[in-house]
């Protein structure tokens, strides 16, 4: 074990965060889950041979002993991962205050705290990284925000047009980047905006040869529609149903 990387885990849960731990042991890596209730990974922990440690992402000492305990146990994480999650649904005008603080501690609050710990570790030793679910943390927050930028290269008839976009993720640069070499010719998609983007693992027993499916929505203003993507390779997945977003555009518009 001393001799293997370690992957920690917070927020660990039995869908996306599951699926990376089943990723990192299947590449030879230790794995470490951090949850407030550990119990509801008990089969995960023994498929995977995984460590298991109670955490609330809310509470500072709880962050900094979750790492104290990861370093004494097996080592330094090399790759951190912070998929905690706490949502409140409601009107604005009904929605429970006491909830919504909870909420934005465990996620904006408790992301901060992990990659605050994590940073630590890796400053000391060279490691790099962390990655942070951009969908509970720092979204309209305005921190520990993940920056994507993506190079696209299309040939439309004898013409490559070469792109290349930022945005809030790599999914969203990569729909920039499409819309951006491909706007010169079909001008009609420089107004398309992505509205979601869902991931769902299928034949999760199939460790990293799973096909991953991909679901995003669309709008250009006026009209709101879907498209889907499938490969073992969620890049992969995304550019297909992104492709499939602007040809739709492009055929209605005609």
């Amino acid at each position: 074990m001393v001799n293997k990387k370690i992957a920690l885990i917070v927020g660990a849960g039995s869908g996306l965060s599951a699926s990376l731990a089943r990723k990192f042991s299947s590449e030879g890596m230790q794995v470490a889950l951090a949850a407030r209730d550990i119990k509801k990974l008990a089969s995960l922990i023994n498929e995977i041979d995984a460590t298991a440690y109670r955490c609330n992402t809310s509470e500072p000492n709880s962050v900094r002993d979750l790492f104290s305990s990861v370093q004494a146990d097996i080592g330094d994480p090399e790759v951190v991962i912070f998929n905690a999650s706490k949502r409140v649904r409601g009107e604005i005008t009904e929605i429970n205050v006491d909830e919504v603080r909870d909420a934005i501690l465990t996620t904006c609050y408790g992301g901060f705290l992990v990659g605050q710990e994590a940073s630590k570790i890796m400053l000391k030793s060279g490691h790099k990284v962390v990655m942070v679910d951009n969908n509970h943390v720092g979204q309209g927050i305005g921190f520990l925000e993940f920056i994507g930028n993506k190079n696209v290269q299309i040939k439309i008839g004898d013409v490559v047009y070469h792109t290349v976009a930022e945005a809030s993720g790599p999914v969203d640069a990569l729909n920039e980047a499409l819309i951006k070499a491909i706007s010169p010719v079909f001008p009609e998609v420089q107004n398309i905006k992505l509205l979601d983007f869902k991931v769902r693992i299928l034949e999760n027993n199939q460790g990293t040869n799973a096909i991953i499916r991909v679901h995003i929505e669309s709008t250009d203003s006026v009209a709101i529609w879907g498209t889907v993507g499938a490969s073992d390779n969620i890049i992969a997945a995304a550019w297909e149903a992104l492709l499939d977003s602007v040809e739709y555009k492009i055929q209605i518009s005609q």
